[in-house]
Formats: C-alpha cells, structure tokens, sequence
C-alpha cells in the first residue's frame, strides 16, 4: 500500500510538471555597436616622444556623433570623455592624453594601463561593444614642487605661513619667473605673481587666498586651481604640463567695494536637523555698495553716535559696525551672500539658548554692561565661544542720526523676509519699529 502512494505521488508530480508552461526571460542590453580601429590593443605611448598627435579610429555605427571615453578600468568608472563629433577619428595631441591621466589621478612617470571605448554622443550609457587597452607614459613635469594635488587649508591666524614651488631651470632665466594660476589647464588669463630669478619661490596663505578671491573660486571650500611658471625671457611656459593645488580658503571674508576692504571672520554653525550655515561673525561695517559707489548720506549711520557714559571702547564701536535702513537693504549685500530670514535667525538663537545659558555663547562680553546685570566671574568665559560677536549696538531713526539702546541688552537685526528690524535681547526676539540696524549675512553655498 505504501508503495503504492508512493507511485502515485510521482505520477502525479509528472503530470504537474508536465503542464507548467516554460518561461524565458530574455534581458536586451542596449549596445553601442561600435568596433575599435587604431591604436592595436595593448599599444604603447610614451608621451615624451616626439609624436605631434595619436590617432583613434573606430567603425561607424551609424551614430550622429561619437564620444571616446578613457578610464582607469574596464567598467568606465571614472571616465575621461573626449567629443568627436560625427567623423569616426580623432587625432588627440600629447597635451591633450596627458589631462586625460591627470584626470583619471594617474601621477608619475611609470606606464599606466588605459582602457578606452567609443560610444554614441549623449547615449554613455549603452554598454561598450568593444574595449581595448593601451599602455600610456605621462609626459615629465618641470614642476617639482608642490606635488600634482597637493591639498592646502588656509589659516587665517597664519596668513604669514608660506608654501614652497619649485622647478627645473630650462633656459636662461635673467629676466626673472612669473607664477601662473589659472582655474583651466590652458591659462587663457591667469593670475600672475612675480616669482624672482631662482628655480624657487615662497607664496605666503595670505596671497593664496588673493588667488581663491581674484579667480572668483567659491569661499570656504575646496578648489582645484592650477599652475604653471613661465619664463620671462623667453615667454615660455617652464612645463608643457600643469600641476594643480587643492585650496580650501581661510575662515574669512575680504570684502571689497572699489577702493574700500572690510575683512570680516565667518564660522560655519552646525543646525540640529544635520544643516550647516556659514555666517559673517560681525556686523556689516561696509559704507560703500557692492559696485564701490558710495552709500548715500540719508541711507547709512556709518559708526556709532551716542551719549552713553560710559563711552563704548573703540573696539566695541568697530563691533557695533554700520546702521542701514530698510529700503537698501537688498542692495548692500555682496554677490554670493544673501540677508538672514527671521526663522534663521530663531533657529541660530534657539541653538545657542541650548548650548549656554541666555545666547552667553554667541555674545560678545563687554564688562561694564554684563557686570550690571550680575553676570558672575564663573560665567565669563562662557561668553562668544562661537566667536559670532552678536552685541548690542543699538538702533537710528534717521540717517546720521544719533543711536540709542546700545550698550544695553538689545541687537536690532534686518531680515530679509520682515519689513520691520529684528529685535534679540538675549532672551527673545520680536520685530520693532527701529529705522536703522545692524546686518548679518548668509554665504549661498550652492
């Protein structure tokens, strides 16, 4: 009996089987149908040599334009893309397969595996029909010093520390070295800083970050700038080839308005929903629009004006800044910064009320107002560790005018959202009818 079941078991897992439908699952990958010409697979290139151009060819695919892509690897991660348009060859010169690699981060002058492919223009992510390799020879860099990427963060209490460049002579060099910084490898127009005579030259931080300004790189971040020396004599570049450096500026911000420079520090303040803000850490003391037109009479109290005795200290009064009304607010500000809203402002003092007592952290600490309100000597160095110097400066009613409030508890603040100043007293913000305030300012990072 029981073999019998077991018969009918496997009779009927047949009969099951037998009636279940086959299916195939046929996956198409999109291919880009193009074949390779020249160069031979595992070809070698010396980029010293002194072949003008290398040619690449490839069959065609019946593209309307074509791409040559290089990379480190077979699966094109990263790649190095080249535009050829509809012709199926390009001729590609030493300079050029020399950024290519810089690109791709292939340093030094050993042989380097390349894979490359051709693909349809504006379609890379088909799948390559055919991939080959070559073995490449970075050409010699006369540049010796920094090395190729070298990162630099700029200290801005050491603007005096200096980075070394060096080179090999090539050449008579009476008439001296020029430095050549530029954002793209061609230095179409670069920023030039004498160099001397020797193979050999010190750049202080505070002339690279003159460098992160005057090529309008983005602030307080990290930019590729690259660089050359060029021969005075001769007019000549020292290297066909370029180094680049890594810069992150300093934590300040020089602003200039013709023939008016105010430097300011910034601080990058952490949120607790994981944002972070770069904000100016003093109010705005600039008496000239961004243009270098200056500011009308009726539109700014350029210092303090007040009959408080005491007398604020002249640093305090540095610290209060300028007082600017409501209609120019806009107008002030400098390209890639922009005015607080007043939800930004509550967030930034609901913070600092988490961190220490009554905002302590991002107050400056002036003795003879806080000692008045029974500030102990326990709780002085609580006070501006975020270095933000809010301080109460007061408020105007008109232009050039006398200002009151300051040295009390009060910052009056423009927004760029309220039509009405912003009144923070240490405790709580509401908005008040003062003509004139301070400004603080937002740096737009994206």
């Amino acid at each position: 009996m029981k073999n019998l079941k077991t018969i009918i078991g496997l009779g009927l897992c047949l009969i099951l089987g037998a009636c279940v439908e086959k299916t195939e699952v046929k996956v198409d990958i999109p291919m880009s149908g193009v074949n390779l010409s020249v160069p031979s697979n595992q070809a070698s290139f010396d980029l010293n040599d002194v072949a003008d151009t290398y040619r690449f060819s490839w069959s065609d695919a019946g593209h309307d334009s074509y791409t040559i892509l290089f990379s480190p690897n077979s699966v094109f991660e990263p790649y190095y893309a080249v535009e050829a348009g509809s012709t199926t060859q390009i001729k590609l010169s030493p300079d050029q397969l020399d950024i290519a690699m810089s690109a791709l981060n292939m340093s030094g002058e050993d042989m380097h595996t390349i894979y490359w492919s051709v693909k349809p223009t504006g379609k890379l992510e088909v799948a390559a029909s055919d991939i080959r390799t070559i073995s490449m020879k970075r050409m010699h860099n006369f540049l010796t010093k920094p090395e190729d990427a070298e990162r630099y963060v700029l200290n801005a209490d050491a603007q005096d520390t200096k980075v070394q460049f060096e080179w090999e002579e090539r050449g008579a060099a009476g008439q001296g070295y020029e430095l050549l910084f530029s954002t793209d490898m061609n230095f179409e127009d670069p920023l030039v800083i004498a160099a001397g005579t020797e193979n050999k030259t010190e750049v202080t931080h505070a002339q690279l970050q003159a460098v992160i300004e005057d090529l309008h790189l983005k602030l307080f971040t990290a930019s590729k700038v690259y660089w050359n020396v060029r021969n005075k004599a001769t007019g000549e570049n020292v290297s066909r080839m370029c180094k680049s450096i890594d810069l992150t500026g300093m934590m300040i911000f020089n602003d200039k308005r013709g023939d008016e420079v105010e430097s300011y520090p910034v601080r990058r303040i952490e949120f607790r929903d994981g944002s972070s803000q770069i904000w100016l850490c003093e109010n705005l003391r600039a008496k000239k629009y961004p243009d270098g037109t200056d500011i009308e009479g009726e539109n700014i109290i350029p210092a303090y004006r007040g009959d408080n005795v005491p007398q604020p200290t002249e640093e305090m009064v540095r610290l209060f800044g300028a007082y600017y009304p409501q209609n120019i607010k806009n107008s002030i500000v400098p390209e890639g910064w922009r005015l607080p809203t007043q939800a930004e402002y509550d967030e930034l003092f609901a913070l600092a009320g988490i961190k220490s007592a009554k905002c302590y952290c991002i107050m400056y600490y002036d003795p003879l107002f806080w000692g008045e309100l029974g500030v102990t000597e326990a709780q002085i160095p609580t006070f501006n560790t975020w270095e933000m110097n809010f301080i109460p400066a007061g408020q105007g009613w008109t232009g050039g005018g006398t200002i009151t409030n300051a040295m009390t508890r009060y910052c009056y603040l423009l927004t760029s959202d309220q039509t009405v100043s912003y009144l923070f007293d240490g405790y709580q913000t509401f908005p008040t009818g003062s003509t004139f305030a301070s400004v603080r300012l937002i740096y737009n990072e994206d």
